[in-house]
């Protein structure tokens, strides 16, 4: 029984932590699958294009006192303003999504200085 609980012990202290679920290399494979959708193509993976959207839009609630949208700034401009960002920044798909969108919209609609 000693062994049993040491080994469980060892798998769960060895077990690394995830804080993250998705890192933008998925979200642009989501974003990839809205623009189908948006497109109208055949191709497109529903069940992702509509992650892509809710996740978006999650984030943007999540952090709304950390961006500065426009009072009239509607869903649509949100998922291009970061698929413009996830296009121009390759560089940083290995990054977590939800950093990736919330750059993306600080820097779309940056808050005042004080």
């Amino acid at each position: 029984m000693r062994n049993l609980i040491v080994a469980t012990a060892f798998l769960i202290t060895s077990y690394p932590a995830v804080a993250n679920f998705y890192d933008g290399n998925k979200l642009h494979d989501f974003m990839r699958d809205y623009e189908l959708l948006e497109a109208k193509s055949p191709d497109a993976d529903m069940k992702n294009a509509f992650f892509y959207a809710g996740y978006v839009a999650g984030i943007s609630d999540a952090y709304n006192d950390l961006i500065c949208k426009p009072e009239n700034t509607q869903l649509g401009q949100l998922w291009g303003v970061v698929a413009k960002y996830l296009k121009a920044h390759p560089e940083r798909w290995n990054r977590p999504a939800s950093e990736l969108i919330l750059v993306a919209l600080q820097d779309a609609y940056p808050c005042p200085k004080n």
